[in-house]
């Protein structure tokens, strides 16, 4: 969000297309990006 007349934007983040993702960095370690290599570094979260 930049103020309305503001000669800059500082955007901070876009989107990335699904297919094009093929792991996640966390701050519990890397993994493929799927809900199984997920939930095995967030088990947590798992239902």
């Amino acid at each position: 969000i930049a103020p309305e007349g503001s000669p800059t934007a500082n955007y901070g983040f876009d989107v990335t297309p699904r297919h094009l993702v093929s792991g996640l960095i966390t701050e519990r370690g890397v993994c493929e990006a799927n809900e199984k290599s997920i939930f095995s570094l967030f088990p947590e979260h798992a239902t």
